[in-house]
C-alpha cells in the first residue's frame, strides 16, 4: 500500500508558468486490502498542485513511500 506519492504537474503559478513542478500528496486507492488501482487525493483548493490540476489534468504520480503496518 502507498501511503505518498510525488505529484508533478504543469505550474500555473505566475512566477514559474508553464514549468514543470512536483509535490508531495498522501493518497489512497480504497481500504487497506481491498485497494482499487485507482489513486485518490485529497487536496485543498489551496495547494498549487489543486491549482495546477484544476487547469490541466495533465500529470505523473510516482509512488515515494509505503506503509509498513
Amino acid at each position: 500500500m502507498v501511503d505518498w506519492a510525488a505529484v508533478a504537474t504543469i505550474s500555473t503559478r505566475k512566477d514559474i508558468r508553464n514549468f514543470p513542478v512536483a509535490n508531495l500528496a498522501s493518497i489512497a486507492d480504497g481500504p487497506v486490502g481491498g485497494g482499487t488501482g485507482i489513486p485518490y487525493m485529497y487536496l485543498t483548493p489551496l495547494d498549487y498542485t489543486a491549482k495546477d490540476l484544476a487547469v490541466s489534468i495533465d500529470s505523473v504520480i510516482s509512488s515515494v513511500g509505503t506503509n509498513t503496518v
